[in-house]
């Protein structure tokens, strides 16, 4: 391993060279150019301990980030390296701490490319950010640098580190850093090696994926054909061998569908038909290449199969609105082909972007259409509707120029010049365009540097534009994405514009759980609050990275978010985005695309299809069908169709649906877009409902009644507490119209065995409720088993209930040495911050950044928690009730009897002291704060939180915790100004706080 030791100075804005040394320290005052000092930003060379470092400081009122440069390339250039290993060490005593940190490279042809890494704080004012160059991987993040200068998204060697730059939180004060030194380790290559693509060796053969199809689809009615296909990019034949598998999106092989070998010339291609499975869906394609002397293992190409939705059914004015976001981006008219065919592929109507006043009005008096003419007609011609943003100012179109950020877009405009540019807009637009957004997420000010009245002055003249030039277009309020920031912008901004828009849009990135609580606790009383109400709102731009949770879950979120939307009242769900914005598997941001940046499919994208072969054309919404506990099912009528979309939002748990019909026919269909007859009797239909969403389909169908399930029990969970032996109380109905005899079975899960089940024969519309016992072994439970449940008529027809299965935790007077959980998951994570460019340095960067362990314990007198919190920054600005907003821990508690969730808390406040609140308690009860006993502490980077509470203070005695009660816990994450996320035990606390997830805790008294 070769190693070199780099020790650089820099200057903000200004470029200078800083010599290659190996074996010595640099002393940066001999090589470092004149101190400088320029906009906020200030660098000058310090001595310390008989050493040189370079010292930089901000104002971050001025700018959110500083760059650092060297005049020449850093001599001599690596010619070529397997990877490079990257560490900058610093020092900062700053509040305002630098979030990320990049380093830039610079190729032969002027490529520049930018690495990113997480600042890690070690310890009390140190800091180091560590960064890997791999020799193959392309960085999506690059560009070119002079007017020669030539962009391909490969490295040209010989390469060159040529910068650095610094991002830090907008407004948070002062900042300052010590830059101290960077180490590089090179890792050449040392011969023939057995490798894989991704660990940095330009390989010669490369796997692609060939369906025809720039979006890689197969359709059933082409013949489902579908290639792997090798390319040898070297200079000479290659003797190979080839293996290739197809998984389908749970990761379970289809099946092995190559096994060649043979002799590939260079700059041919080999094509091997691989068998398209049976079944609608995404699939993943994976080849591992053997040659003389290495093996190729390239990432998996994917591939979907579905019947493409295309234009079957007009879109008509009214009904509901497909859409999908994209960007502009500097791109050739090939790939806006590929976007096209990709949108019309399954059925997406309209796409959203926006024009700003620096992309159209550069320059006083100068006006540039063609580009988005072109573009917009290009769509247009494909039977899609743009819906236009009007989003950006420019740098001499501003009110203050100099205001806050390198980039002009989120300035105030002046209004003579935002005149001017609505004017142009509608008038040049407004015969082709119906739709125009004043605005994208003002809310944020990553977007918009000014108030709600000043954005109010902005509408009005928009609107007098638009009724001026294009009075048939529709006016939409900005995409607002919160309730709470810049002063209650969102609520301010649309009471003083209520008269202005037609349509109010909201953006609402994250889960479908979250939304939910979003739309129906925030959105909607907010609307009824301010007199909006009738005023139709649009889920414009509303999604779930994939980051963190995976293809399948992204789909499933698009599914579930796209139907409870319309279900509360949106005319409309645009999916943010088409493609993914960039490679990096770790940045939420390049995680949103339906495909991949490359145009491979991902699962969200066959989801999309499936919606809109269901649902496009004229439908609408016509009942809520949901039964409040755990079942979400929403009915809707497309002409003489009648379907039902439903999915169970309880882990683990699964049922039926039970709908009386005149359906002429019945049919399921999953996510994918799979179909089957569904179970029927008569008039009876039966739909199974899972976590994974479904749709059941009824043809020519003028009725559809809702009634109660076939099989159902009192609770979604079974709870199995320190016995043995247990019991869950299951009820049969007879809906059949006759007499019916019921045979039960249930599946036993590891450790558990289902006992006394039995044969009931019911009469006519009669019911029966019955015992079911329960053995089991705790020790060899499996972590979220499931016991599932099914009956079997007379006449053949079955049905089931899956219900998940919760250890009930035994409290014990002490704490034990192994933790009762720990929270460290991503999906235990609750991001406040998802999809916003501007605060990605917000989001949850992994256990490091905040993650517990949590002990339970308790006696006749008093329940005990501890909770140690690993949290990398700890901020706590609030007192009393507010301390949610700063770092700080909640409980949760729900006791047999009660009709309120307790709710209390503490936190260490930044000035040492200990604040403690209980925010909701019993109704009736008014707690003496004074008994909840907190202790908190912290060392460095853990936080200890202590709690002692009697069980008087619940009003509750102990035996009646032979019952059990549920518990939860949530830990607040401030590292910045505002709470960004919190991490949960269970869901159901925060926006919507539910307790049937939560886990139940029992005490008994014991001799």
């Amino acid at each position: 391993m070769k190693q070199k030791k780099l020790l650089f100075a820099f200057m903000a804005a200004l470029l200078f060279h800083c010599a290659v040394l190996q074996g010595r320290e640099l002393d940066l005052g001999s090589d470092v150019a004149t101190p400088f000092e320029k906009d906020g930003q200030k660098v000058e060379v310090v001595g310390e301990n008989g050493k040189k470092n370079l010292y930089f400081q901000w104002d971050t009122a001025k700018k959110t980030w500083g760059e650092f440069y060297w005049v020449k390339r850093i001599a001599p250039p690596w010619k070529d390296f397997k990877v490079l290993k990257i560490r900058v060490e610093l020092r900062t005593g700053s509040a305002s701490l630098p979030k990320n940190m990049m380093i830039r490279f610079t190729d032969l042809y002027g490529e520049v490319f930018q690495l990113s890494a997480l600042i890690k704080l070690e310890k009390t004012g140190q800091a180091s950010a560590e960064f890997m160059f791999p020799h193959d991987f392309k960085l999506q993040h690059s560009w070119k640098s002079g007017s020669n200068g030539r962009k391909d998204g490969g490295i040209d060697f010989p390469v060159s580190l040529t910068g650095i730059a610094v991002s830090f939180p907008l407004n948070s004060g002062i900042g300052d850093i010590y830059i101290t030194s960077i180490d590089i380790e090179e890792e050449p290559f040392a011969g023939a090696a057995s490798v894989t693509a991704q660990e940095g060796r330009s390989l010669p053969i490369k796997f692609d994926v060939f369906t025809g199809h720039p979006a890689r689809i197969v359709q059933p009615d082409t013949g489902k054909y579908c290639y792997g296909v090798l390319l040898n990019t070297g200079d000479a034949p290659e003797d190979f061998s080839v293996e290739i598998f197809v998984r389908d999106h749970n990761g379970e092989q289809v099946e092995k569908t190559v096994a060649a070998s043979g002799r590939i010339g260079s700059g041919a291609r080999r094509y091997y038909r691989l068998p398209v499975p049976d079944k609608f869906g995404i699939y993943y394609v994976s080849a591992v290449v053997k040659i003389s002397d290495a093996t190729i293992k390239e990432p998996a190409k994917s591939f979907a199969f579905f019947q493409p939705t295309g234009h079957g059914i007009p879109y008509k004015k009214g009904q509901f609105r497909f859409g999908v976001q994209t960007h502009w981006g500097p791109q050739d008219m090939s790939v806006w082909e590929k976007e096209a065919e990709a949108f019309r592929t399954v059925g997406a109507r309209f796409f959203r972007n926006g024009v700003s006043i620096q992309w159209l009005h550069g320059s006083p008096g100068v006006w540039s259409h063609s580009f988005f003419d072109g573009i917009i007609d290009f769509f247009l011609s494909r039977g899609i509707q743009l819906e236009l943003v009007l989003n950006g100012s420019a740098r001499w179109a501003a009110e203050n120029p100099e205001d806050g950020k390198k980039s002009p877009r989120g300035n105030l405009p002046r209004l003579d010049v935002w005149k001017d540019f609505c004017e142009e807009v509608f008038r040049h637009y407004g015969d082709r365009l119906e739709s125009f957004e004043i605005w994208n997420e003002p809310d944020l000010i990553h977007f918009a540097l000014f108030s709600a009245e000043e954005y109010y002055k902005m509408a009005k003249i928009a609107y007098e534009a638009r009724n001026r030039y294009a009075p048939d277009a529709e006016l939409m309020s900005a995409g607002f994405c919160n309730f709470t920031s810049k002063n209650n912008f969102h609520e301010n901004a649309m009471k003083l514009c209520k008269e202005l828009f037609d349509v109010h849009c909201f953006h609402g990135h994250g889960t479908q759980k979250a939304f939910q609580g979003v739309i129906d606790q925030s959105l909607i009383p907010m609307r009824k609050k301010i007199g909006i109400e009738t005023m139709p709102w649009y889920a414009h731009e509303t999604a779930l990275t994939g980051t963190g949770y995976g293809e399948k879950k992204q789909a499933e979120a698009l599914f579930k978010k796209l139907i409870f939307a319309w279900s509360r009242g949106s005319i409309g769900y645009t999916w943010y985005d088409l493609r993914n914005d960039g490679i990096d598997p770790s940045n939420p941001e390049h995680n949103y695309g339906m495909l991949t940046h490359d145009f491979y499919p991902k699962a969200v994208y066959v989801v999309y299809n499936t919606l809109t072969a269901l649902l496009n054309g004229n439908t609408t919404f016509e009942k809520d069908l949901s039964d409040g506990n755990g079942v979400l099912a929403f009915r809707f009528r497309r002409e003489t169709e009648i379907l039902i979309a439903a999915w169970h939002d309880r882990a683990g748990a699964a049922s039926e649906l039970m709908f009386k019909t005149d359906a002429e026919s019945a049919e399921i269909i999953d996510l994918w877009g799979n179909r089957k007859p569904a179970d029927r009797s008569g008039e009876l239909v039966f739909m199974p409902v899972s976590g994974e969403p479904s749709a059941l389909r009824l043809k020519n169908a003028t009725r559809c009644e809702e009634g109660a399930s076939i099989l159902s029990a009192m609770d979604t969970r079974i709870y199995l507490g320190k016995e043995n032996t247990s019991a869950v109380e299951l009820t049969v109905s007879n809906a059949f119209g006759k007499t019916v005899t019921f045979d039960f079975e249930a599946k036993n899960p590891a450790g558990i065995t289902v006992e006394n089940m039995p044969q009931i024969v019911l009469p006519p519309e009669d019911r029966k409720s019955f015992p079911v016992g329960i053995k089991y072994d705790r020790s060899k439970i499996v972590p979220d088993s499931s016991i599932c449940f099914s009956y079997k008529t007379g006449d053949g027809l079955k049905g089931f209930l899956s219900l998940p299965v919760n250890l009930i935790q035994s409290l014990q007077k002490e704490f034990g040495k192994e933790p009762f959980a720990v929270i460290d998951q991503r999906e235990q994570v609750f991001e406040l911050f998802d999809a916003d460019p501007g605060n990605v340095f917000r989001l949850w960067k992994g256990p490091q950044d905040l993650s517990a362990r949590l002990w339970v314990a308790a006696d006749e007198k008093f329940f005990r928690l501890k909770v140690e919190a690993i949290d990398d920054q700890h901020r706590q600005p609030y007192s009393e009730r507010s301390i949610w907003k700063g770092d700080s821990l909640q409980v949760f508690c729900a006791f047999s009897g009660q009709d309120q969730v307790w709710q209390f808390g503490c936190a260490l406040l930044d000035d040492g002291e200990v604040e403690r609140h209980v925010w909701h308690p019993e109704t009736g009860f008014s707690p003496d704060i004074s008994a909840f006993g907190c202790k908190v502490t912290r060392n460095e980077k853990r936080t200890v939180y202590e709690l002692q509470v009697p069980w008087n203070a619940f009003g509750i005695e102990p035996q009646a915790l032979k019952q059990g009660f549920r518990f939860n816990v949530m830990l607040n994450e401030s590292d910045s100004n505002v709470r960004e996320s919190w991490l949960q035990l269970a869901p159901g606390v925060g926006n919507v706080v539910d307790s049937q997830a939560y886990p139940v805790l029992e005490w008994e008294k014991r001799n």
